[in-house]
């Protein structure tokens, strides 16, 4: 792990040496542990990735939580600066999809191409207020959040939700989820419109309204350039759920061709 205690560059952990640079950033309750099923299946020779913990998390404990999406955003660009990586691929999960999408936008012309992984789109989470107050219970009740991992992922094993809620506490504390709660409600989709930006969504077949019904026309209107792929028997974590397949699916659309226009 290569840590930056006060620099203004973002913890990370580096993978691999290949031409293609690629910035993975971690959910709502995570860290980039989150990604830590998929290292021994990824491409070292073709790629090199850098796990990201956002500010506050993690190893970037030390980073104050910017205000609002697009300072967040110029984060992940400064991540960028500090890897010497002109150029890159961006990855977001869930609530870090959105910033992804903020990161294409400001610097269309440094983000070779997006992947939202089961995503909170540019448009803001579709829930309502009563659900909406329910997700931010999770920050710090943990009865709320093994709920709320039944409902996303609801085959798994009670002990992978005891897991997961113990790397959730351990990665950041309620006080610094809820600087990131605003993002929920955040919508820039309207900048979109006529994006260039090759996207590419990756879904679970079982992550309750974050389907490909739902998600590929919203993501459709903004990105003209858009594949789509979905990892069955999945909910919101196919990285921890279906690491192999996962891992298969992100690379392959890491290294797609742009379509003509």
């Amino acid at each position: 792990m290569r840590r930056y205690p006060s620099s203004p560059f973002l913890a990370h952990n580096s993978v691999g040496h290949g031409p293609r640079k690629v910035i993975v950033l971690h959910d709502w309750h995570g860290d980039r542990t989150t990604y830590d099923p998929i290292l021994p299946y990824l491409d070292r020779e073709s790629f090199q990735y850098a796990f990201a913990d956002l500010p506050g998390y993690g190893a970037s404990r030390d980073h104050p939580v910017p205000a609002g999406v697009e300072q967040l955003a110029r984060a992940i660009l400064a991540l960028g600066d500090g890897l010497g990586w002109r150029r890159f691929h961006l990855v977001g999960h869930s609530l870090s999809a959105m910033i992804a999408q903020c990161a294409a936008m400001l610097a269309p012309e440094r983000v070779a191409s997006l992947a939202a992984v089961c995503p909170l789109p540019a448009s803001g989470s579709p829930a309502d207020d009563a659900a909406l107050a329910f997700f931010a219970a999770t920050a710090g009740n943990d009865d709320a959040f093994r709920r709320l991992m039944r409902f996303l992922s609801g085959p798994l094993a009670d002990g992978w939700i005891e897991a997961k809620r113990k790397r959730s506490r351990a990665a950041s504390g309620a006080e610094v989820k809820m600087a990131y709660f605003d993002l929920f409600r955040t919508d820039f989709s309207a900048k979109l419109a006529g994006a260039a930006t090759r996207a590419n969504l990756i879904l679970g077949d079982r992550d309750p309204g974050l389907d490909a019904a739902a998600m590929a026309p919203l993501f459709g209107r903004w990105y003209a350039d858009l594949a789509v792929e979905t990892v069955r028997n999945c909910g919101h974590y196919p990285m921890e759920e279906a690491p192999p397949g996962f891992a298969a699916i992100l690379e392959r659309l890491l290294a797609r061709q742009a379509v003509a226009p």
